[in-house]
């Protein structure tokens, strides 16, 4: 053998030894190595918030106190004033005296002519608090990447419940700590999980005020989004409706997925009033929905925004102590965070 060809040998032999070991070094990345994600700093709001209801109430209670020192009020006419004043929407404090979910199923037939199940919870909030998220992190309080370190949407559910909070509903969040998913705005709770930018899809919050918005990272920062009160933010996306209006396709996707899979989707029709969707699909008699025809059944339902979370394998819903959706997979997807609702 030449020595020409024993030299392409050996490069081509060490070029082999350095492409598997890649392979093998990005597999074990995915699958047993724990990332710590952290901010580049610590992130605070310049005015803290001061709920415009609740310095409504606190004046209405001022002023009752006044007047009580000079006039009697029945108590029929107080408890009416009660009423009124817990009736009126926005804020933190909601619209409702009680958060509440219903519950809403049908089986229809997509594009392709085959049957597709979903799910819908209209979930009415007593506080904008009552939605709440969660992140699978470390004993420090750092969320995690890497699909060792995830965990199920029921047992992150679970946790939850032994922590003492009464969890009605929940669906799986948008997957911001998938191990390959290493950028875009992360607010949880009003906590900043991360603050690397990202390019592509508008990302969606929702504000303490109760108001939702749909915009480009590359238009604001992270301050900004802290100082206007952003208590939560998804970055997976897209955006599927925008003001009423459909903002997708029927070309429009997700990488990695086909026209027809399981979603999970949030909804917006109004202040303190939000829908989970989940759709079934890729089973046999259940085919799933394009990311178009979950857009146009929400905004048939009165969603004015919608925004996309994670799906395929992922998608699971959470009511009534279990899980309510079919899936294609025999066990629960793990994931590094939830959506859920709690109720008194």
């Amino acid at each position: 053998m030449g020595k020409t060809k024993i030299i392409i040998l050996s490069l081509a032999a060490v070029y082999g030894l350095a492409l598997g070991g890649g392979v093998v070094y990005n597999l074990l990345d995915t699958l047993y190595i724990e990332h710590t994600v952290t901010t580049s700093k610590v992130y605070t709001p310049s005015t803290p918030y001061v709920d415009s209801e609740e310095n409504s109430s606190t004046e209405e209670q001022e002023e009752t106190s006044s007047v009580s020192s000079t006039s009697q009020t029945s108590q029929s006419e107080a408890e009416e004033s009660s009423s009124e004043s817990a009736s009126q929407g926005g804020g933190i404090l909601g619209s409702s005296n009680k958060t509440t979910v219903n519950y809403v199923t049908d089986t229809i037939k997509n594009e392709n002519g085959v049957s597709t199940t979903y799910h819908l919870l209209d979930i009415k909030l007593k506080s904008i608090t009552d939605l709440r998220t969660n992140v699978v992190t470390d004993s420090n309080g750092n969320a995690v990447s890497g699909s060792k370190s995830l965990k199920t949407t029921s047992t992150q559910v679970n946790e939850r419940i032994n922590a003492g909070e009464n969890v009605v509903a929940a669906i799986n969040g948008d997957s911001a700590f998938y191990y390959a998913t290493n950028k875009g705005y992360v607010i949880r709770n009003g906590n900043v999980y991360r603050d690397s930018t990202r390019s592509g899809n508008k990302d969606f919050r929702i504000k303490y005020d109760g108001t939702v918005e749909s915009y480009y990272e590359s238009d604001t920062d992270m301050q900004t989004l802290v100082d206007e009160y952003t208590y939560q933010n998804w970055c997976f996306g897209p955006s599927l409706i925008e003001d009423s209006c459909i903002v997708v396709d029927s070309s429009s996707e997700v990488s990695k997925s086909k026209g027809s899979n399981e979603r999970t989707a949030i909804g917006y029709l109004e202040n303190n009033h939000f829908v989970f969707f989940v759709s079934e699909g890729r089973l046999k008699t259940n085919d799933g929905l394009s990311l178009y025809e979950m857009a146009t059944i929400l905004k048939n339902y009165g969603c004015t925004f919608a925004y996309n979370f994670d799906g395929g394998g992922t998608s699971i819903m959470w009511y009534g102590g279990e899980v309510i959706n079919e899936r294609d997979e025999s066990s629960e997807r793990k994931t590094s965070d939830i959506v859920y609702v709690v109720s008194d």
